[in-house]
């Protein structure tokens, strides 16, 4: 029996599950009436015989950043939680791949089981079917997701089998008992065991991927995450190119832009650095922000002017912004430009303090109202 199952093995499930079971379409994820769209037909990324589509990518950004607790993420985050959320959908390739060429099948009742688990929130066919298609599913994708997650789960237990033994639990029982006196070995052995069960599970999920790398080479395909890779490791000139390709399917995106941009002044291609600039601050109007991780990016190339034009920017944008008004003076900091960072500094304190009057004007002038209405003895 598996216990614990991994949630990253259930991204699917975990993704649907949360909006079926309260009966919730999250708009800006999933957009589209028709069962996956055309972004179930682009392949962003394959590992073997598996594909991984534009759609799985989207369903575990939306699963990581749920998980992770966002409230709501920028724009640099994006990029950042698209790229693990890749990573996350290759390694379950890897399980997917090595389980199929092992002839392994999920158990039809487990299937149906969990199947019928989401299904039953709904008592009108029809609304179940609108339900699954809003997050690109007909009952037959979904019913495949299930398997696909099952088989990620279940088959490095059996690739690598595993058992618990009772000298295992005694010799856990012994390291907690050192910490927690009050606890028995009867009180404490379940817990003992799906501790034991989860790290068995991962050593044997490890040991498939071990396996499965040795003789398959992932290939990513999306722009996005090979742009946001090369920039990271300081590979400019391929940045230059997948910014390029990732802009043609955003060509209004102002934060595809303008990495591109800081790109081309990262070769020395000043001109088209120019040009794209040029574009993506028009695209950007006054959203703050942008120019904040404009002024960083340029920042962190050496530009010391064109780091200091967006910067100004943003804190001129940022009005009485203190958020947007310390990010500004944190990217000085970086920068190690600490005359603009001080003026920064001084106008938050000065805001501070406008704020601080404000407030002790308004609670003088509440207690003044109060007292006056006050009846007279």
């Amino acid at each position: 029996m598996i216990i614990g199952m991994r949630k990253r093995s259930s991204t699917i499930i975990a993704v649907i599950a949360g909006l079926v079971a309260v009966g919730m379409i999250v708009p800006m994820i999933f957009t589209r009436a028709n069962p996956g769209g055309v972004e179930a037909t682009i392949v962003v990324a394959k590992v073997g015989r598996e594909r991984i589509t534009a759609l799985d990518l989207k369903r575990e950004v939306y699963r990581l950043y749920q998980e992770r607790g966002y409230s709501e993420i920028l724009p640099d985050e994006y990029e950042a939680l698209r790229s693990d959320a890749l990573d996350n959908l290759i390694e379950d390739a890897y399980i997917l791949d090595a389980a199929k060429k092992a002839n392994y099948v999920a158990p039809q009742s487990d299937i149906d089981a969990q199947y019928e688990a989401q299904r039953q929130y709904f008592t009108d066919e029809s609304e179940w079917v609108a339900v699954l298609a809003s997050s690109g599913y007909s009952v037959k994708t979904f019913k495949q997701a299930i398997a696909d997650s099952l088989l990620i789960s279940m088959y490095p237990s059996v690739a690598y089998p595993y058992e618990i033994t009772d000298e295992e639990i005694q010799a856990e029982f012994e390291k907690v008992a050192g910490f927690n006196t009050s606890w028995s070995l009867e009180e404490s052995r379940s817990i003992i065991e799906n501790v034991l069960a989860r790290r068995k599970m991962q050593e044997a999920r490890d040991a498939v991927l071990e396996e499965a790398k040795k003789s398959v080479t992932p290939e990513i395909l999306d722009p996005g995450v090979l742009a946001y890779r090369a920039y990271n490791e300081g590979n400019y000139q391929e940045a230059v190119k997948q910014y390029k390709r990732y802009a043609k399917d955003a060509p209004e995106d102002p934060y595809v832009l303008m990495p591109l941009g800081v790109s081309y002044v990262a070769v020395g291609d000043r001109k088209n650095a120019t040009s794209t600039f040029r574009k993506a601050d028009k695209l950007a109007g006054d959203d703050a922000y942008y120019y904040v991780l404009k002024g960083r990016m340029l920042g962190q190339q050496k530009d010391a002017e064109g780091a200091d034009e967006a910067l100004q920017k943003a804190a001129q944008l940022a009005g009485d912004d203190i958020y947007i008004l310390g990010l500004v003076y944190d990217g000085y900091n970086g920068m190690g430009n600490t005359d603009r960072a001080a003026e920064i500094r001084a106008k938050v304190d000065a805001i501070r303090e406008a704020n601080r009057q404000r407030a002790a004007e308004a609670e003088a002038a509440k207690a003044e109202a109060e007292a006056e209405s006050e009846p007279e003895e």
